[in-house]
């Protein structure tokens, strides 16, 4: 039988969680050092992830829960 995939641990990567607006899915970037990238399209039912992101913020309007940048401390030149 032949293995028609490849499989390589993701554990430690680092990349960036993006929207694809077209498609309407979420999907994980993974930058090579040469400037290329990988799009991984999310299917992990639970994944973990830590977020390292010094921008990133929890916001709470309305009684509905927000992830998105932080409006506190942004430089205009950051």
């Amino acid at each position: 039988m032949t293995k028609i995939y490849t499989e390589t641990p993701a554990f430690g990567a680092e990349g960036y969680l993006i929207y694809d607006f077209f498609d309407k899915v979420m999907l994980f970037r993974v930058e090579n050092k040469d400037g290329t990238f990988i799009n991984y399209r999310l299917t992990h039912p639970d994944l973990t992830v830590k977020i390292i992101d010094k921008y990133a913020a929890f916001y709470e309007i309305d009684g509905q829960h927000y992830l998105d940048v932080s409006g506190e401390g942004m430089e205009p030149n950051e």
